[in-house]
């Protein structure tokens, strides 16, 4: 196994491409793809490529907290009980006050269902809002979890809300078929609990201060998960069935899969706590860390008649892996060291690494379709013998003819041959002039 070090820091294998998110975030969400965020200084903002680069939508004015998208509706939340929405195909940059009232509490988590429903938790105990106009309007529930709430997520498998929370020393965790009725989850340990996330086969992973546990029954149930680090987590999301990565307190990062979690770094000292982590392609994008300058390919793939060399760019302080076999590419694949060749038609696939971090994954296709030349020779006054040296036995060949070179007729079915040469025998009827061998797989 390859072992990373990075400034002093504990690094490990991950399963997922690990990238760096343009700026700071407490929160984020994925909308048509675009990637939305409340920054550390209570901005909106969004990225449409991929999180390299964001634009503000709105500025900041009070703090804000939370954020959730569906379709193109978008809701954040924040302080005093406040929330704010707007319709992304009308105006992105259009919020409007739908919500707001002292007795609240700070809004700590937004998530919506398929039907226009929404729920909005805050910190203080008993204060849930509920919206079933699709975040139009908004109203206290008379039946909240009586709890200081951090998060809420849907989970559509079991159809239950899913809410997490607590207080300085124990966790809280309900759940609800409704939305409105709720029950306290069983199977609990640790602190208080901060983030929760939801894979697309319903499995619900909770993380908090010193824990992780994990439910497969639509959070009535929970199990600790195995290597939890001491420190805080701050931030979970799916990025696969079964694999989630979490993000927490100066900087520690963390991978679960089933029931177990591997530390991929270390919290250092002093270094910026990531509050935030999404999931786009597969990839895991942390708030606040460094955005890594993606590899090229050179040629950027294309139709080639002969076995083709390749050569990748690598960016300054990164390393290049790269893959032919259709993998995604990590840091466990080829190490880039110079220009190869293709002598067979693949997909490049490259992503640089800068110790931690990766950057985007670049591709190209490459088809490369080295030809074997056809040779003709008379056998006789009445025949020629067409041959094929060097055929491939995975293919199919077919002898076809032409007077015009425009319109082709077969002479023979699709053939091959197991031992890698073709031949036909051809009379000589004076009218045919052309020949040409068509191949197939």
């Amino acid at each position: 196994m390859l072992a990373l070090s990075c400034l002093g820091l504990c690094a490990s294998l991950s399963a997922t491409n690990l990238q760096g998110l343009d700026g700071a975030f407490k929160a984020l969400t994925i909308a048509n793809r675009d990637i939305l965020g409340v920054t550390s200084a209570d901005a909106v903002a969004r990225s449409t490529d991929g999180g390299v680069s964001f634009s503000e939508l709105r500025a900041a004015d009070d703090p804000l907290q939370a954020i959730a998208t569906a379709g193109d509706i978008a809701i954040v939340g924040g302080n005093p009980g406040r929330l704010l929405r707007a319709d992304l195909s009308v105006d992105a940059t259009l919020w409007t006050q739908v919500a707001s009232g002292d007795t609240f509490g700070v809004v700590t988590g937004i998530a919506s269902d398929s039907s226009n429903n929404w729920l909005a938790v805050t910190d203080l105990s008993g204060a849930l809002l509920r919206s079933t106009d699709n975040g139009l309007s908004w109203s206290l529930s008379s039946n909240a979890p009586d709890s200081e709430l951090n998060a809420i997520a849907y989970e559509p498998v079991s159809g239950n809300w899913i809410a997490v929370g607590g207080g300085f020393f124990d966790g809280a965790a309900f759940y609800s078929d409704d939305g409105i009725s709720w029950q306290s989850a069983n199977g609990l340990s640790g602190g208080p609990l901060y983030s929760l996330a939801v894979d697309s086969v319903g499995t619900a992973v909770v993380v908090g201060d010193g824990v992780i546990l994990r439910s497969v029954d639509g959070g009535a149930t929970y199990t600790a998960v195995s290597n939890p680090p001491t420190e805080a987590l701050k931030s979970i999301v799916a990025v696969a069935d079964g694999l989630f990565i979490a993000v927490g307190f100066e900087g520690v990062v963390v991978e679960v899969a089933g029931s177990s979690a591997t530390i991929l770094r270390d919290s250092v000292a002093a270094a910026l706590t990531i509050d935030a982590v999404i999931t786009i392609d597969g990839a895991a994008l942390l708030s606040g860390e460094a955005v890594v300058s993606a590899s090229s390919i050179d040629p950027n793939g294309g139709v080639f008649s002969s076995p083709v060399t390749v050569t990748l760019s690598v960016p300054v302080g990164s390393e290049v892996y790269y893959t032919i076999d259709g993998l995604p590419p990590s840091n466990q694949s080829t190490l880039y060291a110079g220009p190869f060749v293709l002598e067979n038609s693949s997909t490049v696939r490259a992503v640089a690494v800068d110790a931690f971090i990766s950057s985007a994954v670049v591709s190209a296709a490459f088809v490369v379709t080295v030809l074997p030349n056809l040779q003709i020779s008379v056998l006789d006054p009445a025949n020629f013998l067409i041959e094929l040296p060097d055929s491939q036995t995975t293919l199919s060949y077919q002898l076809q003819t032409s007077t015009n070179l425009t319109s082709w007729d077969p002479l023979q079915s699709l053939r091959s041959d197991s031992e890698g040469e073709l031949t036909w025998t051809v009379p000589i009827d004076g009218m045919h002039r052309f020949y040409r061998v068509l191949i197939s797989d």
